[in-house]
């Protein structure tokens, strides 16, 4: 079979029949790895002289004859790797190669840089040996690197190489800081966005002029945001609903999301496959036929609403085909008191 028509067969296989079909012989080998478009290797870390415990994790001097064996390769995905700024160096533009994926948090502090000036090194770097390579950034950040690396902002971000595209931004356990630290809307290439403030914490970072943002990142498919008590129902609505590729929402204790804000975006979520509105207590039953109309919708999550009816989410996950649906409701009629 030629190798062509290989490469072809490979791109409709799963990672592991494509492994077991390099096995039958050298063609079919030669042919299989033309096809393969994705790789996640397994790498050693590059700190310290000490031997892997796994023999196949490979060295990062080995990336270049992987890319070599796998030549169709057109993106690496390195978010499970140990990394530095050194890393930069094995990872040359050649054959397909044009994306790579990185986390921030892979990156290690050295005796000379911090975590974060390892990664600004590494893109740095790679775009001056391979500048047509897209690196794809997911950043996650906690409130101890705010300190250190961010200065209560995520200009440094901002001012990365202009290959790298920040498509996944986490900040945990952030507690009230200026509002500019969440100006997320100079990350027009976000997919992701995950924002958990401190719980007991009196006074929020996030108000509506802040949120308001959100609706600027077209390209967002997954939001889950907690702990929001100063964003008014009118400042969800600005921020929500622009977001029309949104795939998973999570709210939690987002305490002003209400049966009219539900029912305004309903139009907007049409792709909408999981909704979590765990603790948004001023829900009421009058909210539960659109998640009836949503029609992509597989998981759902009720927990913590006092207001939904036993009676109502019953009613709702007989008429909705879900694959997942948690409920903490209380008996019909009876009221949850706050």
């Amino acid at each position: 079979m030629p190798a062509d028509a290989l490469a072809c067969v490979a791109s409709y296989l799963k990672p592991g029949a494509q492994g077991s079909a390099r096995l039958v012989c050298r063609s079919w080998k030669r042919g299989i790895s033309l096809g393969i478009t994705k790789l996640q290797p397994r790498l050693q870390s590059p700190l310290g002289n000490h031997v892997s415990l796994y023999l196949t994790k490979l060295r990062w001097d080995e990336i270049k004859l992987l890319l070599a064996a796998f030549s169709g390769c057109q993106e690496l995905n390195l978010t499970n790797a140990t990394m530095t700024a050194d890393c930069a160096q094995h990872l040359v533009a050649g054959h397909s190669l044009a994306r790579i994926k990185v986390r921030s948090d892979c990156f290690k502090p050295t005796s000379s840089r911090s975590a974060f000036e390892e990664l600004q090194a590494f893109t740095e770097t790679l775009q001056a040996q391979a500048p047509n390579i897209i690196i794809d950034l997911e950043v996650h950040v906690n409130s101890v690197e705010f300190r250190t690396s961010f200065d209560s902002s995520l200009q440094p971000l901002v001012k990365l190489p202009s290959n790298v595209k920040a498509v996944a931004l986490e900040l945990m356990d952030i507690s009230p800081t200026p509002c500019q630290m969440l100006d997320v809307a100079h990350f027009k290439h976000l997919r992701a966005l995950n924002i958990a403030g401190q719980r007991l914490c009196a006074n929020s970072a996030i108000e509506d002029s802040t949120f308001k943002l959100l609706g600027q990142l077209a390209l967002l498919e997954n939001l889950s945001l907690s702990w929001l008590s100063h964003v008014s129902d009118e400042g969800l609505l600005e921020g929500l609903i622009g977001l029309k590729k949104l795939h998973s929402l999570v709210l939690v204790d987002v305490t002003k999301v209400t049966d009219n804000v539900i029912k305004t975006l309903q139009a907007t979520w049409s792709h909408l496959g999981s909704l979590s509105l765990s603790n948004c207590y001023l829900l009421t039953d009058a909210s539960l036929s659109v998640f009836e109309s949503l029609p992509c919708l597989y998981n759902l999550f009720l927990s913590g609403n006092g207001q939904l009816s036993s009676l109502g989410m019953a009613r709702v996950k007989q008429r909705v085909k879900l694959t997942t649906f948690r409920q903490c409701g209380v008996p019909n009629g009876s009221r949850r008191q706050r």
